[in-house]
């Protein structure tokens, strides 16, 4: 039940790393 908190938190992080 941790992958959904982990998907949430992969996403935010893509953005930042498109960012880059």
């Amino acid at each position: 039940p941790h992958i959904i908190d982990s998907w949430k938190y992969y996403k935010e992080f893509e953005k930042i790393y498109k960012d880059k």
